[in-house]
Formats: structure tokens, C-alpha cells, sequence
């Protein structure tokens, strides 16, 4: 147990204040700033390499649950549970993601760190160190590209495909339409009845 205990206290970026950890906790902090201490941290670092190097396969299970955990938590936060799609409903996670509301989010992501490397699940663990912050939602990955590229959500408008021209509502008829010399099909004439 004491191995663990000083790997998680050695991990500075997710450490809770000295108010509000056990007094055990405060002590393995104290320890770790002794001498013996640093050099127990660089032995556990060293043996945490070679089983991650040795175990490669168990490691990236580990890794995947965790990163699985901490998505569906914070996706659980800024949406109902079980989480979805705060435009169209969508609720199969693969497809959520968190959106920044006010887009700002690669601002946000320079000013947190600014060596680009959060993001992804880092960027939860981020969230759920701050406290979960507002200014987040969860949209699927479609409504959140709309949303990317400066124009409204399609489920918002009932706009199905972007043309050079802007915006075209999908035609509902039986005959193909002729844009600009290209002939484009709708959802009805693209419809083959499934054999039985």
C-alpha cells in the first residue's frame, strides 16, 4: 500500500490541498521532499516503467478504463444521465464530446497549458480538478462541427446538405434535382426496399 500512496502523492496535478487530506497523506508529502524520499520516488519510477514495459497489454486496459471512467463521468456532469446530445438528443457516448458554449476552446486550451499537450481525457481530469466549471455541453460530434465551422446546428434549421451557396433544405420528391450541372439525389429516390 505505501508504494501506491507515494506514487499518487508524487502526481502533483491532481493533489488536493494539505486542508484537506488525512494526516498520513501529510506525512508521505513530508517524506517525499527528504532526501531518502526523492530516491525512493526514482526507484518507484524506474519499477513502474519496467512493469508498464513488461505488461504493455494489461497497461493499455488500464489506461482504457480509466480514460473510459473519467469521459462518462465528465459527460455525466454537464449533461442528464445517461448522458446526451444537448441539441439533437444523441445518446450513444461514442459520439458525445464536450463543447466549449462560448467557443472558445482552443483559447482555453493555450491559456491552461501552454505546451498543447492537454486535451482528450486530460482535459477531463482538467474539469473535474477545477471543479467542473460552467461554460461546457455536451453535443455530439456533428452538432459540435456545425457548430465549429460558425453556422447553426442542421437539427436546429432542418438543413441537410451545405452547398457553395449556402444552406439547402432536403427536397422531398420522387424525381432527382440538377444543381449546377450535377445531378444530386434526395432520401426518397436513394431509398431500395430491403429484399424479404
Amino acid at each position: 500500500m505505501l508504494p501506491f500512496l507515494l506514487f499518487c502523492n508524487s502526481m502533483s496535478r491532481w493533489k488536493k490541498p494539505d486542508t484537506e487530506v488525512a494526516p498520513r497523506t501529510l506525512y508521505v508529502r513530508e517524506y517525499m521532499k527528504t532526501p531518502k524520499g526523492r530516491e525512493r520516488a526514482k526507484k518507484h519510477a524506474l519499477w513502474i516503467k519496467s512493469w508498464r514495459a513488461k505488461n504493455k497489454e494489461r497497461n493499455k486496459e488500464i489506461q482504457r478504463k480509466s480514460y473510459d471512467k473519467m469521459r462518462l463521468e465528465g459527460l455525466s456532469h454537464y449533461s442528464t444521465s445517461p448522458p446526451q446530445c444537448a441539441c439533437c438528443g444523441e445518446d450513444q457516448t461514442v459520439f458525445l464530446s464536450i463543447d466549449h458554449i462560448h467557443g472558445n476552446g482552443s483559447e482555453e486550451r493555450r491559456r491552461i497549458d501552454p505546451n498543447g499537450k492537454i486535451g482528450g481525457n486530460g482535459f477531463m481530469y482538467w474539469l473535474k480538478k477545477n471543479g467542473w466549471p460552467v461554460g461546457y455541453q455536451v453535443l455530439c460530434y456533428n452538432c459540435n462541427f456545425a457548430k465549429r465551422q460558425g453556422k447553426e446546428c442542421p437539427h436546429k434549421t432542418g438543413a441537410t446538405r451545405i452547398t457553395q451557396y449556402g444552406t439547402d433544405p432536403l427536397v422531398v420528391s420522387d424525381e432527382p434535382t440538377n444543381t449546377m450541372g450535377m445531378t444530386q439525389y434526395n432520401a426518397a429516390t436513394l431509398l431500395v426496399p430491403s429484399p424479404l
